[in-house]
C-alpha cells in the first residue's frame, strides 16, 4: 500500500489558475497605480484586502502547485521531486549565508536603514512565494529536461 501525502492533480491547477490571477490582478492594480496604500483616502478594509492579496494569494497557489501530484506520478518523477527539495535545501540555506552579509554591507557601505536593508533582505529569502517559486523551477525544469532527453531518444 503506497500512502501519498501529496494533493490531487486538480489543485495543481487550481493553484495555476491562482497565480495567473495574482499575476493579472498586479499587472492591472500596477497599471492604474492602485497602490497607493499611504494614501487616507482609502478605507481601511480596501488597504488589508489588498495586502492580503498581494502577499498570502501567491504563497498559497504556489504552496497548491507544489504539494500536489503529476499527472502521471511515478518514482522518477519521486525521485525528481527529493532531488529538487534537496536543492532548495541547499539554496535556501545559502540565500540566507549571502543574506547576512550583503544585508551587514548594505547597511555599512550603502547607508541603508536598519528597517529598510534589513527586513527587505529578510522578506525576499523567507517569503514562501519565492521558496516555492524557486522549487517550482528547479522541479518543472528537470521534468521539461528530461521531456526533451526521452523525445530526442524517441525520435533516433
Amino acid at each position: 500500500m503506497k500512502n501519498s501525502l501529496l494533493f490531487p492533480h486538480w489543485v495543481q491547477k487550481t493553484g495555476w489558475f491562482l497565480l495567473l490571477c495574482w499575476i493579472l490582478w498586479i499587472a492591472l492594480a500596477t497599471s492604474m497605480r492602485l497602490f497607493h496604500l499611504s494614501d487616507p483616502d482609502y478605507p481601511m478594509w480596501i488597504r488589508k484586502g489588498m495586502l492580503i492579496i498581494y502577499s498570502f494569494l501567491p504563497s498559497i497557489a504556489t504552496l497548491m502547485i507544489c504539494l500536489s501530484k503529476e499527472k502521471n506520478e511515478d518514482e522518477y518523477i519521486g525521485y525528481i521531486r527529493g532531488r529538487s527539495v534537496f536543492l532548495m535545501v541547499v539554496l535556501y540555506f545559502s540565500a540566507l549565508l549571502f543574506n547576512v552579509s550583503l544585508t551587514n554591507v548594505g547597511l555599512r557601505l550603502w547607508g541603508f536603514s536598519p528597517d529598510n536593508g534589513y527586513l527587505m533582505f529578510s522578506w525576499l529569502y523567507t517569503n514562501p512565494f519565492i521558496i516555492t517559486l524557486l522549487y517550482i523551477v528547479v522541479f518543472k525544469g528537470s521534468l521539461f529536461i528530461n521531456w526533451l532527453k526521452t523525445r530526442d531518444d524517441a525520435g533516433q
